[in-house]
């Protein structure tokens, strides 16, 4: 029987405007410019100066709105900061696959895999402000960390493994760009809302979600 996954899912409505960023020329830009410092590849200018129907790409009037999708915007790495640790907290880093002590203001990086042990717990602060508090004896993997170029487009996944994590989430106020999911080896939910736990326990395969504010639509695998 192939695992269920368990998604806590912040998204807003999957629309064309939700899809974008909308970036100030300043003055010197040119299209080549924009390209360059905000988009995964320059050849990608072209259809930007389709989309935005710009007649000279070399001279951009200031304060002329460009929009971007946000599909065409670097993936650049992300890191979650160690905000307090109570107890004995470690992680394995996933750049040298070695276990080190964790305190407050270290820096995470994707791949690394948090725990905590008895009567313990950490905080983490995510690169959109979002916050989660890992509890006593939880493991959480940080699956993916990274940021749309220089933009507010952040993308933040974990994989609880087991235990019980708390989500305070940053309001999404930039559209569909941006995402926040926990999820587990056991059932698959997608929460709309700012505040909520889940815990997972590889004894019963189970998963419990508690939803503090906004809505959540859960769903079991089969």
């Amino acid at each position: 029987m192939h695992a269920l996954l368990l998604f806590l899912t912040l998204l807003f409505a999957n629309t064309a405007q939700a899809q974008e960023w909308h970036y100030t020329v300043r003055p010197g830009d040119n299209l080549w410019d924009v390209s360059t410092r905000y988009l995964s590849a320059v050849d990608y200018w072209p259809k930007l100066q389709a989309l935005n129907g710009v007649t000279n790409p070399e001279h951009l009037p200031p304060g002329t709105k460009l929009r971007i999708p946000v599909a065409w915007l670097k993936r650049l790495p992300a890191k979650a900061l160690v905000l307090a640790v109570q107890g004995q907290v470690q992680a394995l880093i996933a750049s040298t696959n070695k276990r080190v002590a964790v305190d407050p203001g270290l820096f995470l990086h994707q791949g690394d895999i948090l725990g905590t042990g008895p009567d313990s717990n950490v905080t983490l602060k995510f690169a959109d402000g979002s916050r989660v508090l890992l509890q006593a004896d939880s493991e959480l993997r940080l699956a993916i960390l990274n940021a749309r170029g220089q933009t507010p487009f952040v993308e933040t996944r974990s994989r609880l493994e087991k235990g019980r994590a708390d989500s305070e989430v940053t309001p999404r106020t930039t559209g569909a760009g941006n995402r926040y999911e926990i999820w587990t080896p056991a059932a698959h939910s997608a929460v709309r809302g700012t505040r909520y736990r889940i815990s997972m326990d590889p004894a019963t395969a189970t998963s419990r979600l508690e939803v503090l504010e906004g809505r959540v639509e859960l769903q079991g695998g089969r």
